[in-house]
């Protein structure tokens, strides 16, 4: 994150700070102050009188929460106040997912992203998870792109960190500019339980309407700052990386089982939304870039196809999440043949987790665990327990006396 606040300064010249924008002190907190003022505060001067009301009455709060609580909520606080809030860690990650992203694009590598992202989010989550007084996960940190590829980060930076910061503005801004949407236009809903059919139609509606205003900030911002060169004028690629980064949370968290969210339209029509009036012809680039997204916005059962497809080819992470969309089916015995195909691979994390667990329930041995897999599970839980899992740990002691 440092390399890049240092970029944003000399490229963006930032001038003097806001001051609704609260919480943690922190290079991410900054970072939003210098995107309000700079990008923000001269579209609302263009709002309607009521719209430039509500927003000028939100506070954007920038808070320690952990990657799937706080990616960005428009809410009413505890006294009515009007509220923005983001998770300081979801800024930092899609600054990194930025990087990660272009790395994949230059160097031909087109699920690097998605390998360095399975290993960011479950040790994150895990890390900030508990079991009575203990962490989840208490090994490495997660690595950066620059760790992860091992490439320089001074010398990548040199070369594309005009792009990558660009696309990084772009995404952090329709974020933002989505967020204040719903209170602009005071379209904000929290149901109490499920909501009903008729309540899921208004928030969608909502959703589709803070896309639609966020857009039009993009366009405001092209014709009235003649610094500001957008990735193009209706922000795709903003909004592209936003959806992607979104989903990438949700489906590695396993908070949304690979399905959309329900209160969310699909996110292929919001991007499809987005395009309407864009020429393929004078943006391909652009267009590439919906395309190769596609798939991970597709249905639910559109990404599991996508996904045997990959395996199938004999792609050994792909055999590795298709082996727990397998598990969380309930194909165990499937699950467990996918989970032994992908140790042909790189040493995924939890896969040996998820070996062990087949060793110790007979699903490499015909249904019963005999002695060898028992002493195969024991050993997989002692090198995750080593690598920091705490599963790894109760396993070993779980099999201490078999």
């Amino acid at each position: 994150m440092r390399i890049f606040i240092a970029l944003f300064v000399i490229l963006f010249a930032v001038p003097a700070l806001g001051q609704r924008v609260t919480g943690v002190p922190s290079e991410e907190r900054t970072m939003i102050r210098q995107t309000v003022e700079e990008w923000v505060r001269p579209t609302v001067r263009h709002l309607p009188p009521a719209q430039r009301q509500r927003v000028q009455e939100v506070t954007i709060r920038v808070v320690d929460a952990r990657l799937i609580d706080g990616f960005a909520i428009a809410r009413r606080g505890d006294s009515g106040e009007r509220e923005v809030i983001i998770s300081r860690t979801v800024i930092a990650f899609l600054f990194d997912l930025s990087v990660i992203e272009w790395i994949a694009e230059a160097h031909d590598q087109r699920h690097l992203a998605e390998h360095w992202t399975q290993q960011l989010i479950w040790r994150l989550l895990q890390a900030n998870t508990l079991l009575g007084e203990q962490r989840m996960y208490s090994g490495r940190s997660p690595l950066s792109p620059f760790e992860y590829t091992g490439l320089n980060s001074d010398a990548f930076m040199a070369e594309h960190g005009q792009v990558v910061g660009g696309i990084f503005v772009a995404t952090l801004l329709d974020i933002l500019f989505h967020e204040l949407g719903h209170h602009a236009l005071d379209n904000l809903y929290a149901p109490a339980g499920e909501p009903t059919p008729a309540q899921f139609r208004t928030m969608r509606r909502a959703e589709r309407n803070a896309d639609l205003f966020a857009t039009e900030q993009f366009r405001v911002l092209s014709s009235i700052l003649p610094g500001f060169t957008p990735i193009d004028e209706n922000n795709v690629i903003g909004r592209i990386f936003a959806l992607h980064a979104l989903r990438t949370i949700q489906m590695w968290s396993s908070r949304a089982d690979f399905r959309q969210g329900h209160s969310h339209p699909n996110d292929d029509q919001r991007v499809l939304h987005a395009v309407t009036d864009l020429d393929c012809r004078a943006r391909p680039e652009v267009c590439q870039l919906i395309s190769r997204y596609r798939a991970l916005w597709d249905s639910e059962q559109g990404s599991i196809e996508a996904y045997r497809r990959r395996a199938a080819s004999g792609e050994t992470f792909a055999q590795y999440v298709l082996g727990t969309i397998e598990q969380r089916n309930g194909d165990y015995a499937e699950g467990c043949r996918l989970y032994r195909q992908a140790m042909s691979g790189p040493n995924y994390d939890r896969l040996l987790l998820h070996i062990a667990w087949c060793h110790e329930n007979g699903y490499y041995s015909g249904g019963t665990p005999d002695d060898a897999s028992i002493a195969v599970a024991r050993t997989f839980y002692a090198l995750e327990a080593e690598n920091g899992w705490l599963e790894g740990q109760i396993g070993v002691d779980r099999l201490a006396n078999r």
